[in-house]
């Protein structure tokens, strides 16, 4: 399978504004999650000092937004034996789990999806609770186009399920059930770590309407820098249909 960042080509101008515009709703909409703080998260009016992470935005992997499922199968003869039964009891698992209009991340953390459309303001509106996404651009269904899932990586104390796409890796699933239960799977393709500053330049490519369809998962972190930007990066992961 090719590259798929590689493969696309730049769209219409009409694409190009909508993902300029799209983007520029996204950095303020991830800009909205709250400094860390030494112990714990702090929350928006309590007037501490914000320190920042040495590094992107590490997650308490103990947190319950970010436990992966895990699933324990009997030993069976063969490692092939093993892995069938290993998969069938996951498939299971999520295929019988994952509530209608909600999305599995790659390490078990899920949230519910809010289709959003930008507003005369140009912004994105932001959901409304921690485990709650923005979805804004291609139906789930199309056969070309970014959905794009957006996400705070922490608020009023407590942590998001987003916040695990600073651990998320190539090869990695994502998992969505639409409004009527139907279920698709992308496979993590493209991992990126973008500053704000840079994220207009890359917008066309991340977040059009152009191209093959695919799932753009975005939050932010790395160092947190206050103002309008909050923090200084979005990681934004990239799966295409599995």
């Amino acid at each position: 399978m090719g590259t798929p960042s590689k493969a696309r080509r730049a769209g219409p101008l009409t694409a190009a504004a909508a993902s300029l515009a799209a983007v520029a709703a996204l950095a303020v909409y991830v800009s909205g999650s709250e400094p860390p703080r030494t112990a714990g998260l702090s929350a928006p009016g309590e007037g501490r000092t914000a320190t920042s992470p040495s590094k992107p935005y590490p997650i308490n992997p103990s947190t319950k937004h970010n436990r992966p499922f895990t699933s324990t199968v009997s030993a069976v003869p063969g490692p092939t034996a093993v892995a069938t039964a290993a998969t069938a009891v996951t498939d299971l698992f999520r295929l019988t789990t994952l509530e209608p209009g909600s999305v599995r991340l790659p390490l078990g953390g899920t949230a519910r999806v809010i289709r959003r459309e930008i507003g005369g303001d140009g912004m994105l509106p932001l959901p409304d609770g921690i485990g709650d996404a923005a979805w804004w651009g291609s139906a789930l269904s199309a056969g070309t186009g970014a959905a794009v899932l957006a996400g705070h990586v922490n608020w009023r104390g407590e942590v998001g399920p987003f916040a695990e796409l600073w651990r998320a890796g190539h090869g990695g699933r994502v998992e969505v059930a639409d409004e009527h239960g139907r279920y698709r799977r992308y496979r993590i393709i493209e991992v990126h770590t973008v500053a704000k500053a840079d994220l207009p330049r890359r917008a066309p490519d991340l977040f059009g309407q152009h191209g093959p369809h695919r799932i753009v998962l975005v939050t932010c972190g790395g160092r947190w820098v206050g103002g309008p930007l909050g923090y200084e990066a979005n990681r934004i992961v990239v799966g295409y249909p599995d």
